[in-house]
């Protein structure tokens, strides 16, 4: 018996709640397809079997107009022997970012010109390429040379300059001259950008407020990176190791959070041997007070912590789907910045 017909045996006793009804009808066209379907999501206890049954229980509870919202608790996965709820909202591509030790995360990029860029970084000013470089510095002398020939720079800032900015604090003389010179490079307009999809990781420990978690961001808010830089990736390699090493801190990670900049365009590209000597990172760097609009939020749990060990807790995972704002077209800015230390 088609869906169609078990469904209208529901609405012949119910004459209500047409919504639900046509939810099921929407998305099955027969009882297994519809079975199969609702696999996906929790359910009340008991037995319900066949498609009818369960219509008749959606029928019943009368909670039509959010079926979706209120009963699509969460699609289940199994991730390392775990049971896992995933509950998404918005941009379903938020929901790919979760496991990048486990699923494929496809990120487009434009071509690029690299002749081009190697002549917009020589347009600089020296003052202007060499904070550039400074931010990009490893902190380990590697004997090398950058492009135009210059030794490398192995003297790094980027942690402390950003942890500053971050927190409000005040910067050193050395320390303002590097911020105030590659704001004026990368505004400069002298650095080709490429149009694409980068990636970046953060995580929260116990000792922080995660909005993600507490759900104080939603779909459709503004968010900002505040006074700091924020580096981003047009590979996902950075992001996966960081799921094995625990976020490289040694304070145990609660929950990481993956965030994915589709279609992009306003982060400079630092590439090597150009502008850095880390020759894995694929980095990207977007401007203080850059703003982005949520458009979709995944998040996974572990179905019960009973019985868990530590590193299986990290299943606790958000992904974020965002897209540019141009600061002329915003309506509000959710004080929430996405931006978290980097790495020491």
């Amino acid at each position: 018996m088609r869906i169609e017909n078990e469904i209208a045996i529901v609405r012949d006793l119910h004459q209500k709640n047409d919504k639900a009804i046509n939810f099921l009808i929407q998305h099955n066209r027969n009882p297994q397809q519809a079975w199969d379907f609702l696999q996906n999501y929790d359910l009340p206890s008991g037995d319900l079997v066949g498609s009818h049954s369960i219509a008749r229980w959606i029928v019943d509870k009368q909670q039509i107009p959010s079926f979706i919202d209120d009963y699509k608790i969460a699609t289940i996965r199994v991730i390392n022997d775990i049971k896992v709820h995933i509950k998404t909202s918005g941009n379903e591509n938020s929901q790919q970012l979760l496991f990048p030790e486990k699923d494929e995360i496809k990120l487009y990029q434009s071509e690029f010109d690299a002749s081009a860029y190697e002549a917009g970084v020589a347009a600089l000013s020296n003052e202007q390429r060499e904070a550039l470089r400074t931010w990009t510095a490893l902190d380990e002398e590697h004997g090398l040379h950058y492009s135009d020939g210059t030794p490398e720079i192995n003297d790094g800032i980027n942690f402390e300059l950003n942890q500053k900015l971050f927190d409000d604090r005040p910067l050193t003389a050395e320390e303002q001259i590097t911020y105030d010179n590659m704001n004026a490079a990368m505004a400069s307009g002298k650095i080709p950008t490429s149009r694409g999809d980068y990636i970046r990781e953060s995580h929260y420990t116990s000792s922080m407020f995660d909005p993600w978690a507490a759900k104080a961001i939603k779909v459709g808010d503004i968010v900002t990176n505040s006074r700091a830089f924020m580096s981003v990736s047009s590979e996902t390699d950075f992001v996966k190791s960081a799921v094995t090493d625990n976020g490289g801190i040694s304070e145990p990670v609660e929950s990481f959070i993956f965030y994915k900049f589709e279609n992009a365009d306003q982060p400079i590209p630092l590439l090597p041997l150009t502008l850095s000597v880390a020759n894995a990172e694929s980095e990207f760097l977007y401007c203080p007070n850059s703003l982005f609009r949520v458009t979709g939020i995944s998040v996974s749990q572990a179905a019960s912590l009973i019985g868990m060990k530590p590193d299986q807790v990290t299943l606790k995972r958000t992904g974020v789907t965002l897209s540019e704002v141009k600061k002329k077209n915003f309506d509000k800015i959710l004080l929430f910045a996405i931006y978290l230390p980097e790495k020491a």
